[in-house]
């Protein structure tokens, strides 16, 4: 049911109309391009696939589905994100979600204590690589508040973590990526990005992953070459 529920999901549209902002749809949980990776894997939007997955749970027509709650932070983007979503899985799945905002305090306890159907979330990267992402997910990690445990998961992370041939190292982090989205604990829905406006006469300063700067090196040109 999990699988059903993330292809019912169409990012493009959460993205480019109801958003309408920079963000990019993310069909893979690790975002494209992080340290030379992108993953393979991807959840694309494909309502057809999800309703037969539906069928075979044995909710033909989202018909016996169990009542479904979600609960999310109580803001703006997390509150217009789900009640689209709510419309796109009624409309593709035919079934009905409840939306629980929650203050902030709430929402994080609950999400630690795992006491919830269905949570929004987000993350961002502590560093520049794959693992920072796919780390997140295995069995007893700190920052694993899915209740999802999966083996075969951590043995491709770990083994990863400490392979220093980067492009068996991607391998691996292909291998555990493909196995998340399938599995679906988790159902991407978007990447942020940056937004910025640089004069001509800085020097030296260029956009990075995580918007960290060493701003020793970064000068304005003398006047002349202005």
């Amino acid at each position: 049911m999990r699988q059903a529920l993330s292809l019912a999901i169409d990012r493009g549209h959460l993205c480019h109309t109801v958003l309408e902002d920079s963000r990019l749809p993310a069909h893979a949980f690790t975002p494209p391009g992080t340290a030379g990776y992108t993953a393979r894997a991807s959840s694309q939007f494909d309502p057809e696939k999800a309703r037969q997955l539906l069928a075979a749970a044995g909710f033909p027509g989202g018909r016996g589905f169990p009542a479904l709650e979600v609960q999310l932070k109580n803001d703006a983007i997390h509150r217009t994100v789900l009640e689209a979503l709510q419309q796109l899985w009624r409309r593709e799945l035919g079934i009905q979600i409840t939306l629980a905002p929650l203050e902030q305090k709430t929402w994080v306890a609950n999400q630690q204590a795992m006491t919830y159907q269905i949570t929004s979330s987000r993350w961002i990267g502590d560093y520049v690589d794959p693992n920072t992402f796919l780390d997140m997910w295995v069995t007893g990690g700190g920052n694993n508040q899915t209740g999802w445990s999966q083996p075969a998961y951590d043995r491709l992370v770990a083994e990863s973590a400490r392979t220093l041939d980067e492009p068996r190292r991607h391998e691996l982090q292909q291998q555990a990526e493909s196995l998340l989205l399938a599995e679906a604990p988790i159902a991407p829905i978007f990447h942020g990005t940056r937004v910025f406006l640089k004069y001509p006469a800085v020097q030296n300063w260029e956009p990075t992953l995580l918007g960290l700067h060493r701003y020793q090196f970064i000068e304005l040109a003398p006047p002349a070459t202005r």
